[in-house]
Formats: C-alpha cells, sequence, structure tokens
C-alpha cells in the first residue's frame, strides 16, 4: 500500500510523463485503477492513449484528463468546440460529470488491453490477453 505522499508524488510523474510524450506526438499505455468507467473498462485494464486534436472529438469518446489534481480517462458526453466547454463522466456514473476545457484534455484512449477473468489487480495474467479498441 502507498502513502499519499507517494500517490501525489506518482501522479505527479504520470502528469509531466504522459503530456511528454503527447505533446511529441506520441502515445502510451497505462492501467487503469477504480470502477468509474465499468463495464466499458475494468479496474486493471491496460488503457492506450494517443495525441487529440480537439477540433476532432466527438461526444462518446474516452479521454484522459487533469482535473488540476488527478487524472481520470472518462467519456466525453458533452462537446462544445465553439465555447471550449467538454464534460465528461465515468460510465457507471457514481461520479459526478466533470465541465473541463481543451487544456485539461490530454489524451484520447483508442485501445485496451482488458484483464483476464481472474486476474488481480497487480496484473498477473492467469489467462489470455485481449485487446479491444474503443
Amino acid at each position: 500500500m502507498t502513502s499519499a505522499a507517494e500517490d501525489k508524488a506518482h501522479s505527479q510523474l504520470f502528469g509531466l510523463l504522459s503530456q511528454a510524450l503527447l505533446s511529441g506526438g506520441l502515445g502510451f499505455r497505462f492501467r487503469a485503477r477504480g470502477r468509474s468507467m465499468a463495464p466499458a473498462i475494468r479496474d486493471g485494464d491496460l488503457l492506450h492513449v494517443r495525441p487529440i486534436v480537439i477540433e476532432q472529438l466527438h461526444e462518446g469518446d474516452i479521454v484522459l484528463f487533469t482535473d488540476g489534481r488527478c487524472f481520470r480517462a472518462h467519456r466525453l458526453v458533452f462537446v462544445d468546440h465553439d465555447h471550449d466547454a467538454f464534460i465528461t463522466q465515468g460510465d457507471a456514473g457514481v461520479e459526478m460529470a466533470a465541465a473541463l476545457s481543451s487544456q485539461q484534455l490530454l489524451g484520447k484512449s483508442v485501445a485496451k488491453e482488458e484483464v483476464a477473468p481472474g486476474r488481480g489487480r497487480d496484473g498477473r495474467r492467469r489467462g489470455g490477453r485481449g485487446g479491444n479498441t474503443l
């Protein structure tokens, strides 16, 4: 188990690395944590993130964003390019929708590798590997 200080440091490092990669035109993948996007994305799934073109974002896209405290991958439920307004919400509907500007949007999730049944949060595989486009 990690401390709050370690989590904050990891989150800051994740932010620096992800922004550097995406701004350089590179993608990356990371292990999703939590259940806010179930059933589309489960705890432990690997998400593949690519740079975004803001003008090409549409409702239904899953985006990686920051709210200033942490990073999340949620689905766009409202897009207004003219007013630079984007609203995201987790598919599970347990969290409030987040209103964002394009400055907070970091990347778009384009694929995932699913957690195999029986595999734990540690990522150890006990079954096959699956990949899906989002």
